[in-house]
């Protein structure tokens, strides 16, 4: 586990990082310069794939910043309406895809990937 911070994360946490042994990296004023972290990592800990579960908001900004060269997805045959978690909404401009990958599950559920 390596974690991501800015040079505003409090130095309390940070020693409790240090406590711990755990890796980290401090890049970014204010937020994490993600583009500068994944250099970073790259460079120090020769990480060529990275994987995030993450929700709307770092996935998103991940796509904004042109990082992003996969999605995946599952999809479960179940229509929300307006409770539903608008996964994309952040997002101003269109993304084309290019499916490469799909499953049907036998519950229904279908995993597809698709490339950027």
């Amino acid at each position: 586990m390596i974690l991501l911070l800015s040079k505003k994360t409090p130095s309390g946490y940070i020693d409790h990082l240090k406590e711990r042994n755990y890796h980290y990296i401090v890049t970014g004023e204010d937020k994490v310069d993600m583009p500068g972290a994944i250099e970073i990592l790259h460079n120090k800990f020769n990480v060529s794939r990275i994987l995030t579960d993450t929700g709307r908001i770092l996935g998103n900004h991940l796509i904004r910043l042109g990082i992003v060269s996969e999605i995946s997805l599952l999809i479960h045959p179940l229509v929300v309406g307006e409770k539903c978690y608008p996964m994309f909404s952040d997002l101003k401009e269109s993304t084309s895809l290019k499916l490469v990958r799909s499953q049907q599950f036998e519950n229904g559920c279908n995993w597809v990937v698709y490339k950027i």
